[in-house]
C-alpha cells in the first residue's frame, strides 16, 4: 500500500482512526483469502495505493525514511513504477496474484507498471486494478504547480505534457489488460470526473461515490458505499478467478 503525507494513514484513515485496508479486512471473505502488502512512495500530497495478495491475513506496512524521501521526490512516475515493479518481484514473489486499489497518482504508477510489464513481459501479476479518483487524463492543478515547482510528478500529470499522453496512449494499445474499476467523487474538485476515467477501446466499469477527492480513500465504516463496492469487485474477481481455475 501506498500512502500520502508524512504518514501512511494519512491518506487512507478516516477521523475515528480506521482505515481502509482494515476495513476491507473485516469482510471474512477478504480476511481468510488475501494478504495486505504496504509499499510506501511519500511524494507531496498524491501519491497513495495498496496491493491485496491471494493467501490469508497478513499486513505489512512499509514507511520511507526522510532521507529515501528526499530522494523520491525526484523520480518521474515512470521510474517509480520501476521501483514498485521490484518490490512485486522480490517482495512478493510467492504471489502469482495481485489486486491493486490505488489512489491518485498511485494509480498513475500502477497504470504505469501494468504497461511496462504487458509491453516488456507479455505478463503482470496484475488481475484486479481498482482506480479511486486516479488523474488519469491528468490533473489542471499540476499546472499551476508546475510553475512554482520542478518535481518530475507534478509535471507527469500536467495534461498538456507528453507522458499522460504517452501512458494513455499505451493503456488503450494493450490488447488485454486486468479487470479495472475506475471510482469518481462527485465532490472532487482536483480530479474531474471525466479525468477519472482512462481512456479506452473496450467498455469501462465506473462507478460514481459521495466523495472528495480525500475522502474518497476514507470511509467511515464498511457501509460506505465505496468500502461496500470495492468488497464487492474483490470478492467478485476472486470468485471468479477460482471458477476458471477449476474449469
Amino acid at each position: 500500500m501506498e500512502f500520502t503525507g508524512n504518514s501512511s494513514f494519512d491518506t487512507w484513515s478516516n477521523k475515528n482512526g480506521k482505515n481502509f485496508p482494515g476495513l476491507l479486512l473485516q469482510d471474512l471473505k477478504i480476511k481468510d483469502n488475501f494478504d495486505v502488502a504496504s509499499h510506501t512512495t511519500i511524494i507531496q500530497h498524491l501519491l497513495d495505493q495498496f496491493l491485496i495478495n491471494t493467501n490469508k491475513f497478513n499486513w505489512i506496512q512499509r514507511i520511507l525514511n526522510p532521507k529515501t524521501y528526499i530522494k523520491e521526490r525526484s523520480l518521474d512516475i515512470d521510474e517509480l513504477a520501476r521501483n514498485l515493479s521490484s518490490h512485486v518481484r522480490f517482495t512478493l514473489e510467492q504471489y502469482d496474484t495481485i489486486y491493486i486499489v490505488a489512489h491518485s497518482r498511485g494509480g498513475l504508477i500502477a497504470k504505469q507498471l501494468i504497461v511496462n510489464d504487458l509491453n516488456e513481459r507479455n505478463y503482470t501479476k496484475v488481475k484486479l486494478f481498482i482506480s479511486l479518483a486516479v488523474p488519469h487524463q491528468g490533473a489542471e492543478l499540476s499546472i499551476i504547480g508546475g510553475l512554482i515547482s520542478s518535481n518530475l510528478q507534478i509535471d507527469n500529470i500536467n495534461p498538456v505534457k507528453a507522458f499522460i499522453n504517452k501512458l494513455n496512449q499505451n493503456w488503450i494499445n494493450l490488447d488485454s489488460k486486468p479487470t479495472t474499476k475506475y471510482f469518481y467523487g462527485s465532490y472532487d474538485q482536483i480530479v474531474s470526473k471525466y479525468s477519472a476515467v482512462a481512456m479506452d477501446k473496450i467498455g469501462k466499469d465506473i462507478v460514481s461515490v459521495p466523495h472528495d477527492h480525500y475522502s474518497i480513500s476514507k470511509p467511515e465504516n464498511m457501509e460506505s458505499l465505496v468500502c461496500k463496492s470495492v468488497i464487492n469487485f474483490i470478492n467478485n474477481q476472486y470468485k471468479e478467478e477460482i471458477f476458471n481455475k477449476d474449469y
